[in-house]
């Protein structure tokens, strides 16, 4: 089974995912660059942009999709912008969210 997609140069952010995923039973594949996650972009169940990597994302043109999250410690204040510019569904504010 395909695993939900992080792309995040963030390591504080990919912690947190991580910790929250592993407390559920989900394994995440982690990818600090936004063009070495194009191939699984398709195929990912879910994917979790950190809102300090929408911008390279949405720089990669990848197809819009169903699944796509913005997530960000705390108010970072690039959350909504990020997420127009990746095509995301949904914000989430971390730890709160």
């Amino acid at each position: 089974m395909t695993k939900p997609l992080v792309v995040s140069t963030d390591p504080d952010l990919v912690e947190e995912l991580l910790r929250l995923a592993a407390v559920h039973g989900i394994d995440l594949q982690v990818f600090e660059d936004a063009g070495a996650a194009g191939p699984r972009w398709a195929t990912a169940p879910l994917v979790i942009i950190g809102a300090d990597a929408a911008g390279a994302v949405a720089r990669q043109h990848l197809p819009r999709r169903r699944g796509l999250i913005i997530a960000a410690l705390g108010d970072d204040g690039r959350g909504w912008s990020s997420a127009t510019d990746a095509g995301a569904e949904h914000v989430v504010r971390l730890p709160e969210g």
